[in-house]
């Protein structure tokens, strides 16, 4: 009886295991049909040369034309950043004289005439809502309190 029952089992295995291999392969053969969702039938582009090996000098067709030839990256270092321009902090508006032929300002009780300098900031404009500075090419605007 023991015997019937390992035989069965044995038999029973066997059997599944021919059909796992059989519609294993029917299944590969399903897939060597399906196309790829990746396949956009465009050309592959050449592979980019790992840092540990040397860039090659054509294309791996052998050509040697100017506009299918692998040119090497350059990687060109960022400048450093520039601290941002501050106006002098000595620079006090107190007052602007604004008339037809006059237009000046009282910076830290010196009088300024239009395109005068100051602490090395040249006055731009003078209206009654107050001035606009020039300093190391960038434009401050400074409001009468």
């Amino acid at each position: 009886m023991i015997k019937l029952l390992l035989w069965l089992v044995f038999f029973l295995m066997g059997t599944y295991s021919v059909r796992a291999i059989s519609t294993e392969k029917d299944f590969l053969d399903m897939l060597d049909k399906i196309k790829s969702p990746f396949d956009d039938g465009m050309e592959k582009a050449p592979e980019v040369p790992k840092p540990d090996q040397p860039a090659q000098t054509q294309n791996p067709s052998g050509t040697t034309d100017p506009k299918t030839m692998m040119v090497p990256i350059k990687f060109v270092p960022k400048p450093p950043l520039r601290p941002p321009v501050v106006l002098p902090s000595g620079i006090n508006l107190q007052g602007v004289l604004v008339g037809e032929d006059m237009h000046q300002a009282i910076i830290n009780d010196q009088i300024v005439p239009l395109n005068g300098y100051i602490f090395g900031a040249r006055l731009n404009a003078v209206s009654k809502e107050g001035i606009e500075l020039d300093y190391k090419g960038k434009k401050f605007f400074l409001k009468i309190e």
